[in-house]
């Protein structure tokens, strides 16, 4: 394949570009400002790698090189990755793969592609396709090398887009760099409608000078539609009132959450803007009491040497340490139980990118687990005994409220769970049926924590929060997420058709009602999004493994009604 040029990638027969090129060569080609560069595909840079005469490839490509120089205004250029595998949905690498920037020299764009390619073959790499369940067997890594803007302000903007109209969020940091937001706390940020050809007035927090961005961001709206036709995520770098994208995403409008109530749930949540979603609420529950084991927390600025110092003050027990992971909250970020310090630092260090914070805690003997939904007036507890993962099939105990009317469904058999109370080893094993005395209990213990939900998170109803029980009978929250609705658990006559693997939808009579049986491990939840091919969005599933698991989470952000099948075992 040849070197392309960026704004005439689009015109190429070359099906493997990577959307992270492809898109900003179409919005180029439609006028909307995007930094100059060109387009090596994976072949040609393969070849500039490892072939030994590749004479003539450096030749052409340092042509093209000093063309791009007398083309460029800033003289300083970033070598940036494009993988195929960021195409599927739900695969963003976040700060996966490697972006090589202030390349100046001919020699440091050859430092800068070999080292960016390479980066596709890095462990993390392995480590993350392993956590977002992609089966992609032959990662293609080609290369953008364009015009690193050193802009005033920098930032990204979510666009809903939708018949009638789009909605606008943006955020933004002064910053000099080009490497996007690391997740510093955005100054200022707006909200704005589109309709009907009218631009509502933004809704400003700080200063105003976003509106100029907004404008120039609304006016390149009709190619952004036109190129994506899809919800999508930007990244923008302004300088000089001219604003650049960098970046387009895809994201599901199912499954992005509403932006009202996450920015609400955010201003709740300490030192959001540094930590993450899942990283600042295990910081409120810390502060609120609702968890008890030693607790760290690492921003993605701090280096490799603060948090192994960090970490050396850090105290252990004898059944070792927890090290999770936390961005935008995403599901399925790797995890591991550690059992001593020294590995979990070398599990930390293997997978830190300046993207994700970190979040450390002394080990838990999980003995119950928990999934909360509550709204302004309503809640649904769902509960299983021992660890809760994704693959459970396990039918949960259910605790529900609504209008008022307390209702509790127990499993009436014996469930296999896994229980790790003997030396942290996990093992399966039976446990007999809870009491009606103890989900009794619960419905007592839960309500001073629903109070203080209500009072904090108000706007941002409804929420999802997990939490489990130790040894001790200590309740321990460990995570938040936005929701949606629940569909009502009153009962109705359906006749219904299991579906244990993805063949079975082949001989699904499409009137009978869906039982989903299936459950992903865990990381490998967004391969839900196969049943798209055999069920319209919209559809009614029933599920027996939790309205509140994850699973049943990704089929609701997928755009999926989902529902409780309550069978004879209770």
């Amino acid at each position: 394949m040849e070197i392309l040029w960026l704004d005439e990638l689009y015109k190429s027969k070359y099906r493997n570009i990577g959307s992270k090129a492809l898109l900003q060569s179409i919005l180029s080609s439609k006028g909307t400002k995007v930094p100059v560069g060109f387009y090596l595909g994976g072949d040609l840079v393969s070849d500039l790698i490892y072939r030994q005469n590749k004479k003539h490839i450096i030749k052409k490509l340092e042509k093209v090189f000093n063309e791009l120089i007398q083309l460029s205004t800033e003289k300083t250029f970033i070598v940036r990755s494009c993988s195929n595998d960021e195409d599927v949905e739900g695969h963003l690498y976040p700060g996966i793969f490697k972006s090589i920037s202030n390349i100046v020299t001919f020699d440091d764009l050859l430092d800068g592609i070999n080292e960016c390619y390479k980066s596709a073959f890095d462990e993390v790499v392995y480590d993350y396709k392993d956590a977002i369940g992609s089966d992609n067997k032959d990662i293609q890594m080609s290369i953008l090398i364009q015009e690193q803007i050193k802009g005033e302000i920098i930032g990204q903007s979510k666009i809903e887009l939708f018949e009638g109209g789009d909605r606008i969020y943006c955020e933004a940091v002064k910053y000099s760099n080009f490497e996007m937001l690391n997740q510093s706390s955005p100054e200022y940020g707006l909200v704005a409608e589109y309709h009907n050809d009218s631009y509502s007035t933004p809704t400003y927090k700080g200063s105003s000078n976003l509106k100029s961005i907004t404008d120039s961001i609304q006016s390149d709206l009709d190619n952004i539609r036109e190129a994506c036709k899809f919800p999508v995520l930007i990244e923008w770098i302004s300088k000089n009132d001219i604003v650049y994208i960098v970046q387009v995403r895809s994201f599901p409008a199912s499954a992005a959450p509403e932006i009202d109530r996450y920015n609400s749930l955010t201003k709740n949540l300490p030192r959001f803007g540094y930590l993450g979603l899942k990283s600042s609420a295990m910081q409120y529950f810390k502060s609120s009491g609702w968890f008890d084991p030693e607790l760290a927390l690492f921003s993605p600025d701090l280096s490799l040497d603060d948090i192994e110092k960090k970490m050396a003050d850090f105290p252990s027990n004898e059944r070792g340490i927890t090290v999770r992971f936390s961005y935008k909250g995403n599901l399925g970020l790797p995890r591991k139980f550690c059992k001593s310090k020294q590995e979990a630092i070398g599990f930390i260090k293997r997978l830190w990118n300046g993207k994700w914070s970190c979040i450390v805690h002394t080990y838990m003997t999980i003995t119950n687990s928990f999934e909360l939904w509550i709204d302004d007036n309503d809640y649904i507890l769902e509960h299983l005994p021992g660890l809760w993962e994704s693959d459970s099939k396990s039918p949960p105990d259910c605790i529900h409220d609504f209008n008022d009317e307390l209702s509790i469904s127990l499993s009436k058999s014996s469930r296999d769970i896994i229980d790790e109370s003997v030396g942290g080893i996990r093992s399966k094993i039976s446990i007999p049926p809870i009491r009606r005395e103890t989900a009794d209990s619960w419905v007592k213990q839960i309500a001073p924590y629903l109070v203080k939900i209500r009072s904090d998170f108000k706007e941002s109803l409804p929420l999802n929060f997990h939490f489990v029980e130790d040894e001790d009978g200590k309740w321990n929250f460990l995570n938040i997420r936005i929701a949606g609705e629940i569909e009502n658990f009153s009962g109705g006559v359906y006749s219904l058709f299991s579906i244990n693997t993805y063949d079975d939808f082949k001989k699904w009579n499409r009137k009978d009602n869906l039982l989903i049986r299936m459950t992903p491990d865990r990381g490998d939840e967004i391969n839900l999004s196969k049943i798209k091919k055999y069920v319209p969005v919209g559809t009614l599933l029933f599920v027996e493994f939790g309205v509140l698991s994850h699973p049943a989470m990704v089929l609701r952000e997928l755009g999926y009604k989902v529902k409780r099948f309550i069978s004879s075992d209770f």
